[in-house]
Order: structure tokens, then C-alpha cells, then sequence
């Protein structure tokens, strides 16, 4: 199942035409209420992405139980840590070289579920929070001197009446 909006990517699988390759089946846009099922049926979720923000998909991937493949670009290692099986290069052979050990390899694919249902629990929500929390704290307690000066000036500028 090949699931999620096209993305228009350059050389993207979707540049293959509306059928990517016998036996593949395109969803389209998935409804949220239905990601759960698609994630915990799978038998690896496979995320060769090379441009990601954060990588949040990985991350319900992992806690549904689901083993994962993907790429080493952008904040996608960070992420998974060492709960992932990743693309050495986006080469076709390495691709194919990977999926095939996913399929056939059922130690590695307890191992990664194992790992990644630690590595989702390590990255909740409340903790990004307090995190987030204790570092705006950190700053609003021992700001930049230039951030000082900057507020400083800004505040003389504001108070000031203009004619």
C-alpha cells in the first residue's frame, strides 16, 4: 500500500504513472481515524523521505508496532535513533537489498518493533513540552546581552511620544 497525497517531487515514485509497480496500491490522502489499522497491518512502514521536518510519521509508526525503513536525510535519525532500519542511498538495489531483509528476516523486524516502541515512548508529547518550557525559561531568565540591549531600545522606543 502506498499511502499519502502525491508529492511532486522530482523523480518521486509517483512519476511512475498510477500503478508504481505490480501489486502496489495507491491510497491517496488517508484519513487520520484510519492510519492506526494501516500502521499496526503493516508489515513495515517505509518512509524514503529526503525532505522531513520532524518525522512524526515514523514515530506513529513505531508505537503501532510497526518496524521501519527510511532514509538517514534531514531529522529522520534523530527521530528514529537506532529503532530503524535505514537507506544507505536511494539507489534501487539498496531499496530493494533493504525491503527484502524487512520481509524475510523476522528477528530483525521483532528487534526494530522492540526498539521503536521504546524510542515512541522516549519522545511523548508532555515531555517535548517541559523540555520546550524549561528551555524558555532558561532564556527568559539569562537573555543575550544583544537580545538585553535590543529590548532595552525597543522599550525606550515605545515609551517615547511622538509629535
Amino acid at each position: 500500500m502506498l499511502a499519502g497525497p502525491r508529492s511532486g517531487a522530482p523523480g518521486g515514485i509517483f512519476e511512475l504513472g498510477p500503478a508504481p509497480a505490480p501489486g502496489v496500491r495507491y491510497l491517496g490522502a488517508v484519513d487520520r481515524s484510519e492510519l492506526p489499522a494501516l500502521y499496526q497491518e503493516a508489515l513495515a512502514f517505509v518512509f524514503p523521505s529526503s525532505y522531513e521536518g520532524f518525522g512524526l510519521p515514523l514515530l506513529e509508526a513505531m508505537a503501532a508496532g510497526t518496524p521501519v525503513l527510511c532514509s538517514r536525510l534531514n531529522s529522520l535519525p534523530e527521530v528514529a535513533g537506532e529503532a530503524a532500519l535505514y537507506l544507505d542511498d536511494f539507489s534501487l538495489d539498496d531499496f530493494a537489498r533493504k525491503l527484502l531483509a524487512l520481509v524475510s528476516d523476522a528477528a530483525l523486524r521483532d528487534r526494530l518493533i522492540s526498539l521503536g516502541l521504546a524510542r515512541a515512548k522516549e519522545l511523548r508529547w508532555e515531555e517535548t513540552a517541559r523540555k520546550t518550557a524549561e528551555i524558555y525559561a532558561r532564556v527568559a531568565e539569562r537573555p543575550a546581552p544583544d537580545a538585553l540591549a535590543w529590548r532595552q531600545a525597543m522599550r525606550a522606543l515605545t515609551s517615547m511620544r511622538w509629535k
